[in-house]
């Protein structure tokens, strides 16, 4: 299963704090003085029913990827692995499933 689609995102603003990404956007939390740009990239594909793995971009960790099927954020480690250019899932999504993959900024 290979990604279907890559997407960059880039959002500037003067001041964040925290940031939160829902429906492919993300929203910031504002203090005063800081200037962040905050880029990430995000990919699809469709589930098959039986395969567990995945080809994402390279330099990639659990902790700055994050999986959702079917709209429901994947738990790293538990329910996806990451090694090298590959997440493995613990069970394969359903046939048809819609899986979204975020590069977070690192």
């Amino acid at each position: 299963m290979a990604l279907s689609k890559i997407k960059t995102n880039s959002i500037t603003d003067d001041a964040v704090t925290t940031s939160k990404i829902v429906n492919s956007a993300v929203t910031l939390v504002k203090t005063s003085g800081v200037a962040t740009t905050l880029t990430y990239t995000s990919g699809t594909a469709i589930g098959d029913g039986s395969t567990t793995t995945l080809a994402i971009n390279s330099g990639r960790a659990v902790n700055n990827v994050l999986v959702d099927v079917n709209g429901i954020t994947l738990t790293p480690t538990d329910d996806y692995t990451i090694s090298s250019t590959t997440l493995t899932f613990q069970a394969a999504p359903a046939s048809l499933a819609e899986i979204t993959i975020r590069y977070l900024p690192i």
